[in-house]
């Protein structure tokens, strides 16, 4: 209750005027941004998160919420896989 109140989507709480969006610029590693196109995290929310992170990917699933782990398993473990190899065939960074 006292970080985010009494739901995640009406934060009250301590957490409600927390914001780092502006130093997510500052990340410079290959990031995986995951969304479902139902997500109480909006799509255009996630897009702001992969348009700050320099190296990110974005993949927005269809017909999955937050959970989109669980709501679609396969595809998710799909695009994760997807994403780690891009890193593998890519090589080490310099």
């Amino acid at each position: 209750m006292t970080t985010f109140g009494p739901n995640l989507v009406a934060v009250s709480g301590n957490m409600r005027y927390w914001d780092v969006t502006e130093r997510l610029s500052s990340l410079d590693l290959p990031c995986l941004v995951i969304c479902g196109d139902r997500d109480f995290l909006t799509p255009r929310l996630h897009e702001l998160i992969h348009r700050k992170i320099k190296r990110s990917k974005l993949v927005n699933m269809k017909g999955v919420s937050h959970g989109s782990m669980w709501d679609d398993r396969e595809a998710y473990i799909g695009h994760l896989s997807a994403f780690l190899d891009s890193l593998t065939r890519q090589g080490p960074r310099s």
